[in-house]
């Protein structure tokens, strides 16, 4: 439970840095290195990991609305009683502040399962999931976003779904995103009748039209391989895909990969491939979950293997034909 957390989203991204260093380091040595080695200072990461971070603080349409009436910056249609999204302003930023994320809590997890198991009174709990930005924006992550919604009923299609929407931004605009569900999964972490749904990311609709939405926001490519798949399809293609994800787990208490020695490094990275046991293969507790939750969840998952570092692991998904490996 303590040691639950990807290398692309870490506690504290400056000490991140430093672990990448070290696992290129170990990939360029080829092995173990001698007496206590501190981590190496992250200089073969880009500029800005190392810069401090600028974000913009987005708003809700409400409390833009009440800025309004008070001489702030304007929300983002008209629609909604506001000015167009010409008149939309950056709000204030924490500008010089390093991003730093919550420290990790461990907590009672018994709590959680007994809660679980009350009844739902017949409604079902969908988690909409989308990526709000791209890795440009501040060099950790891609922003992978969720909140909850109640329904009424098990949705048969993604069609079935409404559109939901979340205060956020595009090109440094603060404006309304709209969130068009594509695929339905099942829920592994509330199990029953819940589910994951994965969304796509839009603009907002134009004035003075019936439209769900505008075009897609600039982050989503999703929306592009889509059609492009469907045209391949149309044409009597079959384009397959698989992809493959590598990552390290890291010991939220020392940020350092998961299996290596605090002041040093592991032994060669010939022994860790593939490899089986405790002592070469440390966190396949995770890894075995992680692949059981992705298949009761119905992702095209292909299977896994450990790599060349301890802590380091791989999942394949696919193939699969066309948009589906996404």
């Amino acid at each position: 439970d303590e040691f639950v957390d990807f290398l692309f989203d870490v506690p504290r991204p400056e000490a991140a840095g430093s672990g990448i260093a070290a696992i290129r380091a170990l990939h360029k040595s080829g092995g173990a290195t001698e007496g206590p080695v501190s981590p190496p200072a992250p200089r073969d990461l880009p500029e800005l990991d190392r810069q401090p971070l600028e974000r913009c603080t987005t708003v809700s349409p409400t409390s833009a609305a009440w800025e309004a009436d008070t001489g702030g910056f304007y929300g983002p249609g008209s629609s909604r009683g506001l000015k167009s999204q010409n008149s939309c302003m950056l709000a204030p930023s924490n500008e010089g502040k390093q991003t730093e994320w919550a420290v990790p809590t461990a907590m009672d997890r018994s709590l959680l399962r007994e809660f679980l198991n009350l009844d739902q009174n017949g409604k079902v709990q969908a988690e909409y999931v989308w990526i709000d930005t791209e890795y440009t924006t501040d060099g950790h992550s891609f922003d992978l976003c969720s909140k909850s919604l109640t329904l009424d009923a098990v949705p048969k299609t993604a069609a079935d779904l409404p559109i939901w929407t979340y205060s956020g931004e595009d090109e440094g605009i603060a404006t309304e995103v709209v969130m068009v569900p594509r695929r339905i999964y099942r829920d592994p972490f509330r199990r029953g009748n819940n589910i994951l749904v994965l969304t796509e990311t839009y603009l907002p609709p134009c004035e003075d039209t019936d439209e769900d939405h505008s075009g897609p926001t600039h982050w989503n490519t999703r929306n592009a391989c889509d059609a492009l798949m469907k045209r391949a399809l149309a044409a009597g293609e079959e384009p397959w895909f698989g992809l493959e994800q590598e990552y390290y787990l890291l010991d939220a208490k020392t940020n350092w990969p998961l299996g290596w020695p605090t002041d040093g490094f592991p032994g060669p990275q010939g022994s860790y491939f593939c490899a089986t046991g405790a002592a070469k293969a440390p966190g396949r507790d995770l890894v075995e979950a992680h692949y059981r939750a992705c298949l009761y969840a119905g992702v095209q998952i292909g299977g896994i293997n450990s790599e060349i570092a301890p802590g380091q692991w791989e999942f394949q998904v696919g193939p699969a034909v066309g948009i589906a490996a996404a």
